[in-house]
């Protein structure tokens, strides 16, 4: 199943790998947020003391899906977003939807293809993971 971005766009290392009109692939998209918020006991006090260290991480996950008239410019597609994760395996990742922005220093984990043939067509699916 695809999903048609309306109003959302992701870049990565300074690429858009989503563009407002095109779709996510699968059905879902992830990303976690998590912090470094703790306990830590007082002495002599009746309750704990919470405490956090300023540090937001976690990973983000997603796929987007192109289609393409022949399979030459599908894999073209690939290999040109496979060699800039390759090169940027560190980067700033963006989101954009609406009035939100969020950037967050990431490092690609995974960026992984699939070429299928639906009905008469050629799809390219690209999955991504980060983590940061």
């Amino acid at each position: 199943m695809k999903f048609k971005s309306k109003q959302t766009e992701i870049e990565y290392a300074g690429v858009k790998v989503l563009r407002v009109g095109q779709h996510f692939a699968h059905d879902t998209f992830t990303r976690v947020r998590e912090y470094t918020s703790g306990t830590v006991s007082g002495v002599g006090a009746a309750n704990q003391l919470v405490v956090n260290y300023g540090n937001a991480s976690g990973p983000v996950s997603f796929s987007v899906c192109m289609d393409f008239d022949t399979p030459d410019k599908a894999f073209e597609e690939l290999l040109a977003r496979q060699e800039h994760t390759d090169a940027h395996q560190k980067g700033e990742l963006v989101l954009n939807t609406g009035s939100v922005r969020t950037v967050q220093q990431v490092g690609c984990t995974r960026c992984e293809g699939v070429i299928s043939f639906p009905g008469r067509g050629v799809r390219l699916t690209v999955s991504y993971e980060f983590c940061g």
